[in-house]
């Protein structure tokens, strides 16, 4: 009796000790991705806020990235001993892009290197610590207390934006995750915090931000929508409230806009997106469509195994801007179309996902990455869209599994 009452005690005490055991390799392993966007955004406002010389950048940069390897030296053991065949298959694949795509010498040297170094360093192991997390409400709360101290840095640039610049794009996208985050916490909690938080963030994307964060906010709220669990009577209830308000707005589109514009200017401030959005210039797509059209008639020159990847790009920054026209240009119309394909698909799994965290962050990362299928590319450089796809293949995995080490 007493043998049987010890062995109850020792479970229940093992119990306990193994998920603060797993919590605690999943809060490690966190600090990794998360240690990436503090060194993007102090590298980012180091380099906006002080007179810094453009050839000092790459220093810059370097001495942050040593930051970042640090904490990758600190957490990578844990990521093997879960993803160990993951991880290597990934580096594998991803070098393999790299060298046939050098091999079919349709791509600028400097270019591949440049990409390879982003994709096969930073970009890969980023999503694959995304799905070696096995808690992911451990990285999602984890996230969401350092988020403040990145949005308090990107601030500063918002404060104090540098001499004759207006607009970033670097700027929209570091500030439009901790954005996400807060406004799906607000969602969710119903703090007030986060809602300030949230429309101070919103305030500085629109003033000194790109278009392509803006279409990411909004795809953000669209998807809230659908997944809420609100009946629906009051679905159409929010349908008709959010339409009056767009007819109100339109119908007093000149006044507000004129309205906002002189309050910008009267502060010092020059908004680039509401100033395209009340000249009615807001589609504008400054050449995209030229472009998308120049890389097309590209693709279908080698339309079975395609120019490789980054191959028949004009140069560095001059790419399709599309990541599905640059997949079937790198891999051709019938290998790009099948890959195109999958990705489109893997966004339907955020409706079929039953734990909250890992559904949570799904929207989030699905929405910041929306824009790589309309207006933005080079999907290599993207952390982001590998994190999503870490996040989306650790989905698959039976939670079940997880006590298994």
């Amino acid at each position: 009796m007493d043998t049987d009452i010890k062995t109850n005690k020792h479970k229940a005490v093992e119990k306990q000790i193994i998920p603060r055991n797993r919590d605690c390799e999943d809060r490690r392993i966190s600090y990794f991705i998360i240690s990436y966007y503090f060194v993007q955004v102090l590298n980012l406002t180091t380099k906006m806020i002080f007179p810094i010389p453009k050839d000092l950048y790459p220093r810059i940069s370097i001495s942050f990235g040593i930051i970042l390897v640090l904490f990758f030296a600190f957490t990578i053991l844990t990521v093997l001993r879960r993803s160990l065949v993951f991880f290597t298959c990934s580096e594998i694949l991803v070098i393999s892009l790299f060298a046939i795509s050098y091999l079919m010498d349709n791509a600028e040297l400097s270019l591949l290197l440049d990409n390879a170094v982003w994709a096969i360093l930073i970009c890969v192991p980023l999503g694959v610590y995304a799905y070696s997390i096995k808690h992911k409400e451990v990285f999602y709360n984890m996230f969401l207390k350092s988020s403040f101290a990145m949005t308090i840095m990107l601030a500063f640039v918002f404060l104090f934006p540098p001499k004759d610049s207006y607009y970033s794009m670097s700027f929209s996208y570091a500030l439009l995750v901790p954005t996400i985050f807060h406004l799906n916490e607000w969602l969710e909690s119903r703090k007030k915090m986060y809602l300030i938080v949230s429309l101070i963030e919103i305030a500085g994307l629109t003033i000194y931000g790109s278009r392509g964060a803006l279409i990411s906010l909004s795809f953000f709220f669209m998807l809230k929508f659908i997944l809420s669990e609100k009946n629906l009577i009051e679905k159409i209830g929010t349908i008709l409230m959010t339409s009056f308000a767009i007819i109100i707005f339109y119908l007093n589109f000149d006044e507000i806009g004129t309205f906002l514009l002189q309050c910008l200017a009267d502060k010092g401030y020059y908004s680039r997106s509401l100033t395209l959005l009340f000249s009615n210039r807001i589609t504008y797509d400054l050449g995209r469509f030229e472009i998308f059209k120049y890389y097309l008639d590209l693709a279908a020159q080698k339309p079975l195994l395609g120019w490789g990847v980054l191959g028949g790009w004009v140069k560095k920054g001059s790419g399709p801007h599309n990541m599905i026209i640059e997949i079937i240009l790198a891999f051709g119309i019938i290998i790009g179309g099948i890959i195109s394909f999958i990705l489109c698909l893997l966004q339907l799994r955020v409706f079929f996902v039953k734990d909250k965290s890992t559904r949570d962050l799904l929207v989030i990362y699905m929405s910041i990455c929306i824009v790589l299928f309309f207006v933005s590319g080079n999907f290599l450089q993207k952390p982001d869209f590998f994190i999503f796809l870490g996040l989306v293949l650790g989905s698959f995995k039976n939670r079940e599994n997880y006590i298994k080490e």
